[in-house]
């Protein structure tokens, strides 16, 4: 039998999560929080399923299943410190996607119609005050954390694997100038899947000075699938989550903000608290009076029915840049058939106020012209 270190008695964690069908006619997204052990070890996350209604719904919950099902084999091996326990989580991380992705293969040759079926997996084990965070798709996870002068600042984890985004991670600029190109940019380049594995990225990642993030009493663990942060920026997912007074009214707020900004996908977060919060910035809003408004827009809403496309980018990753802030443009659900109109470009945007080459010869043309009326004109003299 194995003894609970006084660091662990000291330490608490609060999880909660929330999860909304938003403008869809079914919920295809998948909270996730599976206990390690109760109030200090947690594998925590969010699965947004693809594939149609019962395709993406039966990945994402075959995401949480697996989940769950690894947490607890875990438990009876699980170490003693921290830094043993996220290391023996972190090298088993690998087990853990090969099952999800070899049932849904399963699934999907036993049902042809389900051949498209797939899934997100934004996934955190956290262990006391330490966390990893591993990714695939566009689902992220953000961390609220105080800076050197003491004030909150939200930090964006993980990097999506979209189109556009694993361009710019390799140093290209893509041509957008089309809604097809537009929509194309957005498709997702990993998932869970069947066919050939897409390699899952962890955070931080390998070769970085430390694996684990450290956290603070008081700092926010988010997850979220893009119903959320798609629609609502940086910066005010920040402001949500520092003036907030609970996790629970945290989460809250981020669905109403979400829905109010005209989200019209499923809205999943899954939060953890480490520790308390003491200092609270006053709210701009009382958290249950903005969610009865926000949900009277539901009432006479269109419910989409989009879903999310995959495509493969072979994209070199080497030399990734440090994350952006910038609010990505929602996913669609139709992917143009052909990728003509979507044009890789280079690193640096074209000048667009150099000068006109037709334009100097035609004025070159009127000045020789008028030199010679001129010459012509003194001759005549």
């Amino acid at each position: 039998m194995s003894t609970i270190s006084l660091e662990r008695e000291a330490t608490h964690l609060s999880v909660e999560e929330r999860t909304q069908t938003g403008r869809r006619r079914n919920n295809q997204d998948a909270p996730i929080i599976a206990e390690i052990v109760a109030g200090y070890a947690y594998l925590a996350g969010v699965a947004d399923g693809m594939g149609g209604y019962a395709g993406g719904e039966r990945a994402s919950a075959t995401a949480a299943k697996h989940v769950h099902l690894f947490a607890d084999s875990l438990k009876a091996q699980f170490p003693n410190t921290d830094a043993e326990a996220l290391a023996f989580v972190r090298s088993r991380i690998p087990q853990l996607f090969d099952a999800i992705q070899q049932e849904i293969q399963d699934i999907a040759i036993a049902d042809p119609g389900l051949s498209q079926m797939g899934t997100t997996l934004v996934l955190a084990c956290v262990v006391g005050r330490s966390f990893f965070v591993v990714n695939i798709g566009d689902s992220r996870a953000y961390f609220l954390y105080q800076d050197s002068r003491g004030r909150y600042t939200l930090h964006q984890v993980t990097q999506d694997h979209t189109v556009e985004n694993d361009a710019r991670r390799a140093g290209h600029r893509l041509n957008l100038e089309t809604p097809e190109a537009r929509k194309m940019a957005r498709a997702l380049t990993r998932a869970v899947r069947p066919g050939p594995p897409f390699q899952a990225e962890m955070w931080p990642q390998e070769g970085a000075p430390a694996n684990s993030f450290m956290a603070n009493d008081g700092d926010v663990l988010i997850l979220s699938s893009d119903g959320m942060h798609g629609s609502i920026a940086h910066e005010d997912i920040e402001v949500i989550l520092r003036e907030s007074r609970s996790l629970d009214s945290a989460l809250e707020r981020l669905e109403v903000k979400a829905l109010e900004n005209g989200s019209t996908d499923n809205i999943t977060t899954v939060g953890v608290l480490f520790g308390t919060r003491a200092d609270v910035e006053p709210q701009s809003v009382e958290p249950s009076i903005a969610a009865e408004a926000s949900r009277a827009l539901l009432q006479d809403a269109e419910r989409g029915d989009g879903d999310t496309q995959l495509v493969r980018v072979p994209i070199s990753l080497a030399g990734i840049p440090p994350t952006t802030n910038r609010v990505p443009e929602r996913k669609t659900a139709v992917m143009p058939t052909s990728d003509t109109s979507l044009a890789w470009g280079n690193p640096e945007p074209a000048k667009k106020n150099g000068p006109n080459t037709t334009l100097i010869i035609l004025g070159t043309m009127l000045v020789v012209a008028a030199l010679i009326t001129i010459l012509l004109m003194v001759l005549g003299k």
